[in-house]
């Protein structure tokens, strides 16, 4: 399987932690922005958005990170990130569409403003967007505490790929400001989602424990 992918993009970050956990080696082919690949008619071929990632499986090109998450654990379907019980995977599911809907695009307006903008030249950070984007984080921080009050993981009793979702979100900004958004509870309940960072063929409950804020300064 062949990934085409940027590493600033989180949501390439997810996919890599995904196979990562799942020990599923990737052909990797970078897709570089400042020289507009992402443009390129070839590539608009596999991906009408113009995006990363883009993962090619024989006649299959999919997009959609958290798609393809899926789509990767469906194939060791005994590693239980996709859970087989129908009630538990829908859940799982939902937290996906729950960090895409709500949870990711503050994040990564931060991310834009404070980073990327600067980088190609667009300016200088708007700081009204960006205190936007903090005030929802910070709302949709406080759903993401209430439900890891107490537990360990999102969903259920073990690492799912809700976990490894929103850990790859969390890792967008390069401020504290929005790590100071999530309550302790949230960050114990967290760390779980971390521990699969701790090497690419070993299972995540077998590695140290790692708070996932603090994975929220690597970009």
């Amino acid at each position: 399987m062949k990934l085409y992918m940027n590493a600033m993009s989180p949501n390439v970050r997810r996919v890599r932690l995904t196979a990562a956990v799942l020990g599923i080696d990737l052909e990797e082919q970078k897709i570089d922005f400042a020289k507009g690949e992402q443009q390129a008619s070839e590539y608009l071929v596999l991906n009408p958005n113009g995006a990363v990632p883009t993962l090619v499986d024989g006649d299959l090109a999919l997009t959609e990170s958290r798609a393809i998450m899926q789509y990767l654990a469906s194939k060791k379907p005994e590693s239980g990130l996709l859970p087989r019980d129908e009630k538990v995977r829908a859940d799982v599911t939902r937290w996906q569409f729950w960090d895409a809907a709500h949870f990711s695009p503050q994040l990564g307006m931060v991310f834009f403003e404070k980073v990327v903008k600067p980088m190609i030249g667009r300016g200088a950070p708007d700081a009204q967007r960006i205190e936007e984007a903090l005030a929802n984080f910070r709302r949709y921080g406080a759903v993401l505490n209430r439900r890891l009050d107490g537990n360990e993981y999102v969903v259920g009793h073990a690492l799912t790929l809700a976990d490894l979702t929103l850990a790859s979100s969390l890792c967008t900004p390069s401020r504290p400001r929005c790590r100071s958004a999530i309550s302790p509870t949230s960050r114990r309940g967290s760390r779980a989602s971390a521990r699969s960072t701790h090497g690419r063929n070993r299972h995540p409950r077998q590695s140290p424990a790692r708070d996932v804020t603090t994975m929220a300064g690597c970009c």
